[in-house]
């Protein structure tokens, strides 16, 4: 199946890590068009509590590819970039 969830189990004060989401999109996405995709964070703080940051929003630019379809790897690019960026924001915000 899939899912819009992500795991790392742990990471060091100023450690990052890159995750990996591979988006797909519906018959009504239109290229040329930039649609919005939010990520949050939940993470255990030093006393053991859940905490959950803001939800982060970020643009994500939509292409047809040579074949018609939707590029996948461009997508999946952009998702990475964004996503180590934004968990750097929030490791410094710490």
């Amino acid at each position: 199946g899939t899912t819009d969830t992500g795991y790392v189990q742990s990471l060091d004060p100023g450690e990052t890590t890159t995750m990996t989401f591979e988006l797909t999109t519906t018959g009504s996405a239109t290229a040329g068009s930039t649609y919005p995709v939010s990520f949050d964070f939940r993470y255990d703080d030093a006393d053991g509590d859940s905490q959950l940051t803001d939800t982060y929003r970020v643009p994500i630019d939509v292409t047809e590819s040579e074949e018609g379809g939707l590029p996948l790897p461009v997508i999946v690019v952009a998702l990475l970039v964004v996503g180590t960026g934004a968990l750097v924001l929030y490791r410094r915000r710490q």
